[in-house]
């Protein structure tokens, strides 16, 4: 017996900080410390329940460190995640877990050093595949409505089908076509609707001057035509703006 207590997974930097905060040797622990630094020490702070002794510091580190973990890069949303989790800071965690749901794509948390809780990566990708969803739904509905035998703009009879195949001739080119289940979508939510609005959609009845344009009850009130472009753009707007991030778990 050596009487040692092996911390094999601990981090020796953010350990020896720890221990000096915990020992009240306060003019050696750093007024600074970089991300990636405040991440190991939160880490630990949360496997040994430190939260109150290292409360002084870490809010101190945080303050210095918020401009950048909000801009964090990608790769180091999960570090961010963390610290604001551990350190109880509810608006930047919704904040961080939006851009988390937005930005990233099937393989978000696989790279983890496990200090992020499952359940937390688990509620993320959660949340991405709902909204993924949506999108399927929403083109689903959008091919058949034009594939349908009720015609959708009545300016010209070459529209509808015009429209239907530059939808698909996009979707195709994005491996969208056909419609994939929202699971087998590997790609960012962020990256999958810029691929979406690249597609070019303009109806043929744009050609027409808009004083000799049949007025119609449709998706475009002012045209009087039902422009696939605008519908498709306005429901990917309108699923962006309704994607939140994850409500901070004071009990966890």
């Amino acid at each position: 017996m050596t009487g040692l207590i092996p911390l094999l997974q601990d981090n020796f930097a953010a350990i020896k900080i720890l221990l000096n905060i915990v020992h009240g040797r306060t003019r050696r622990v750093p007024r600074q410390v970089d991300m990636p630094v405040l991440k190991q020490v939160v880490g630990l702070i949360d496997k040994y329940e430190f939260h109150e002794a290292a409360e002084v510091f870490t809010d101190m580190w945080f303050d210095f460190l918020q401009p950048t973990i909000l801009k964090c890069q990608r790769q180091n949303l999960t570090s961010g995640i963390l610290i604001c989790s551990v350190l109880r800071r509810p608006s930047e965690y919704v904040s961080l877990t939006r851009r988390a749901i937005w930005e990233t794509d099937c393989e978000f948390g696989d790279d983890d050093d496990g200090l992020v809780p499952y359940w937390i990566i688990q509620d993320i990708k959660s949340r991405r595949q709902a909204v993924l969803g949506e999108v399927v739904d929403t083109l689903s509905k959008l091919l058949g409505r034009y594939n349908g035998t009720q015609r959708v703009c009545h300016q010209d009879p070459n529209c509808d089908p015009l429209a239907l195949g530059k939808l698909i001739t996009g979707l195709t080119k994005i491996g969208l076509h056909p419609i994939p289940e929202s699971s087998t979508i590997k790609s960012s939510i962020k990256a999958l609707f810029s691929s979406i609005r690249s597609i070019e959609l303009s109806p043929l009845c744009d050609c027409y001057p808009s004083n000799t344009r049949r007025k119609s009850y449709s998706w475009d009130q002012d045209a009087g035509n039902a422009h696939m472009d605008k519908e498709l753009k306005s429901s990917l707007c309108k699923t962006e703006q309704d994607i939140d991030g994850l409500e901070l778990r004071l009990d966890a």
